[in-house]
């Protein structure tokens, strides 16, 4: 996670504290929000075979 940091903000050990906790602030906003995408993805996803998986079981019986 620290080289995700590093890669996110260049030269951020080098920034004064004030600098660094702002750049980290923006930093996990974006990785929280990377992470709720792949929640979401994974739960349409998951509703998507479900719903599939129904279809193909009713047209059946």
């Amino acid at each position: 996670l620290t080289k995700h940091f590093e890669q996110y903000c260049k030269g951020a050990t080098s920034l004064p504290p004030q600098e660094q906790k702002h750049c980290l602030e923006k930093f996990v906003a974006s990785e929280c929000f990377k992470l709720q995408l792949d929640q979401v993805r994974a739960q349409s996803l998951e509703r998507l075979v479900i719903n599939s998986f129904w279809s193909t079981t009713t047209n059946i019986g």
